[in-house]
């Protein structure tokens, strides 16, 4: 009898345990307007392109509901059916789902600014707000690029690269932007969730490290503990190590030979660091111009020490004897894993940079051409 009463009990409470655990559903009260006969509306899982649930648009009060909701981010998809690069035929947002209601406000009169008018989840609260904040900045700085871009199109430039340059400060003029608004909503709400989420989403940490080391400092411990924000301010602090003035991180692995990177030695009066990978084609493809760079140069001061990502020392080998490469070459053969492709590179490759004998970085994220321009006029 007592052994049948432990299991009833066990039963009531492991069945509350689960059912505090278990998805809940979210209902959504939805109006539309101005939407042909091929609108929809589709919450999707990040990644998924099968909807986990649609509606179609009826330029009516409509309800959907999603039942077994796991808390979390998804996305809100909202078309006409119509071109997908019209702000006002398609948007695509950001939104935070863990069950209880949400009103929605879809109007293709407009660009669309941010659908969820309305939740009574309080994360969801904060995500839209998020996207108020953005769009109040934003919008300025797009018109601003804009009327930048449609200079340049009456603009007749003495160089491809000066086109090309501009574009990118644009380009940076918009994702500095995009940080910035999450350090607003990160400073309104410094115990939010979203700010990691957020910040993860924009992948600017190489970029703009020192925002987001600020950004993310200023939040609440429990935020900082977040392993989402951990990663990011490890990212954060490797690319602080990149830029201009920072001493360069030690290099790991070993040449062919077996030998260790030791700054002591191997770094000479100027060097040229070229983090790479065997597959890199379009670097191999210059590699005949910096071999002969080199071997000009090497005289007067230059190193060129490579580091490769491969995780095939085979093929490491094969690209340096085929490419008859004379300078050092390091690796420790673990590809994206390896800590010279976070802390040398952020990741990216083929990717160049030059450091004087302390070890000491001068410039970086240099084209080969610039790297060899830069040098000479300092040797």
């Amino acid at each position: 009898m007592q052994k049948n009463l432990l299991y009833v009990i066990f039963g009531l409470f492991a069945g509350l345990f689960f059912s505090s655990c278990s998805p809940s559903e979210a209902r959504f009260d939805v109006s539309s307007k101005h939407f042909g006969p091929n609108g929809t509306m589709g919450i999707y899982r990040p990644g998924e392109k099968r909807a986990l649930a649609a509606l179609n648009l009826n330029n009516t009060k409509q309800q959907l509901t999603v039942p077994g909701v796991e808390e979390g981010y998804y996305l809100v998809e909202i078309s006409n059916g119509q071109a997908r690069t019209d702000a006002a035929q398609f948007s695509r947002h950001f939104i935070y789902l863990k069950g209880g209601s949400y009103q929605v406000t879809a109007d293709t009169a407009a660009a669309a600014p941010y659908p969820v008018t309305g939740s009574d989840v309080a994360e969801q609260q904060e995500l839209t707000d998020f996207y108020k904040i953005s769009e109040s900045k934003m919008s300025v700085l797009r018109a601003d690029v804009a009327a930048a871009r449609k200079k340049m199109e009456n603009t007749i430039f003495d160089d491809i690269r000066q086109v090309t340059a501009e574009e990118e400060r644009l380009r940076l003029m918009l994702d500095e932007g995009a940080v910035q608004v999450i350090a607003d909503f990160a400073s309104k709400y410094p115990g939010s969730i979203h700010t990691p989420f957020l910040l993860d989403d924009l992948d600017e940490a190489t970029n703009f490290p020192k925002q987001y080391k600020t950004i993310l400092l200023g939040t609440d411990q429990s935020v900082q503990q977040d392993k989402l924000a951990i990663k990011l301010l490890r990212q954060a602090e490797d690319a602080l190590g990149m830029i201009p003035g920072a001493k360069m991180a030690a290099i790991a692995g070993k040449t062919p030979d077996g030998r260790t990177f030791d700054p002591a030695t191997d770094l000479k009066r100027l060097n040229l660091i070229i983090v790479w990978a065997s597959y890199d084609n379009q670097l191999r493809k210059r590699h005949p111009e910096l071999v002969r760079f080199y071997h000009a140069y090497k005289g007067r001061g230059l190193q060129i020490i490579g580091v490769s990502l491969d995780k095939n020392e085979k093929w490491r080998r094969s690209a340096i004897d085929h490419d008859a490469l004379p300078w050092p070459q390091f690796s420790d053969l673990m590809g994206a894993q390896s800590p010279n492709a976070s802390k040398l590179s952020g990741m990216m490759h083929p990717y160049m940079f030059l450091v004087d004998q302390q070890g000491k970085i001068i410039r970086s994220k240099l084209l080969p051409e610039e790297a060899i321009s830069e040098a000479k006029s300092r040797l």
